[in-house]
């Protein structure tokens, strides 16, 4: 009869390996930080998060997160651009009696904006995942861009000029 400690054991080994395929899986996050940046203005992580990139690309969910991310960032853009629209007029408009642009101005922009780039998506889902793919040093199906070990060696003197001679 085995002991315990030795089924606990083999227990142990049989669900380590049964668990390795889907930790395999898994990449690592990157940093709030770099996640942030990649989220919001497609920025490159560091290398070692790259494979986590690959994973997130070739989900499921990637355009409508690639579109939450530029919508979240947008109205910030449009706020700083269009508030200055009524803060100046306001400084001088006791001035020169000017009220400003309509209220219904920046949501009939910010309007326009959505469904441009809502109709504009569908069209640009492959060249996003491509770009996005490359930016991480992967092919478009996904398996990493193998570079060329450095050579040890300095590289080799460039070729003469065109009229050059051996003299």
């Amino acid at each position: 009869m085995a002991h315990p400690a030795d089924r606990l054991l083999e227990w142990n080994v049989v669900m380590d390996g049964a668990l390795l395929p889907y930790e395999a899986q898994q990449p690592v996050r990157p940093p709030l930080r770099h996640w942030l940046l990649y989220r919001l203005f497609d920025k490159r992580v560091p290398y070692p998060y790259r494979f986590w990139v690959r994973h997130d690309v070739r989900s499921r969910w990637f355009l409508f997160k690639h579109a939450v991310g530029w919508l979240l960032l947008f109205p910030t853009f449009f706020l700083a651009l269009c508030g200055g629209a009524w803060l100046v007029p306001s400084l001088i408009a006791p001035a020169i009696d000017y009220v400003g642009p309509p209220l219904w101005l920046p949501p009939a922009m910010y309007a326009s904006a959505l469904l441009g780039r809502a109709l504009t998506l569908p069209r640009m889902r492959r060249r996003i995942r491509r770009d996005t793919l490359r930016k991480h040093d992967f092919h478009e199906d996904g398996a990493p861009v193998v570079h060329p070990p450095p050579s040890p060696f300095p590289p080799p003197f460039p070729p003469p000029a065109p009229g050059w001679r051996y003299r």
